[in-house]
């Protein structure tokens, strides 16, 4: 099962006992509204903070030139061998 579904599923479960212990006046969260912002925030900050240090950040011509070639090879349009073939004339050349 995909984890954007579980996660959904999760939530709404979450949001639906919620809704019925509070019809019953029980305090199921028992933070005050400023403590739960700062919790929900912080989980927020590090999940931004872990998922953009996770990503591919190419800054530069260098790093995204590779992007490039990793992207060509991946769709086929070279070959490992032809590209080493091509790297090995460059030395050549210099």
């Amino acid at each position: 099962m995909d984890i954007n579904v579980i996660a959904r599923f999760s939530a709404l479960a979450i949001v639906l006992i919620n809704s019925v212990l509070t019809m019953f006046n029980v305090n199921p969260i028992p933070f005050s509204q400023e403590e739960t912002y700062g919790i929900v925030s912080t989980i927020l900050t590090c999940g931004v903070a872990i998922y953009t240090a996770w990503k591919n950040n190419s800054i530069t011509k260098e790093a995204k030139m590779a992007d490039k070639v990793m992207i060509a090879l991946k769709n086929g349009e070279y070959t490992l061998e032809s590209l080493q073939n091509a790297l090995n004339t460059l030395k050549t050349i210099k």
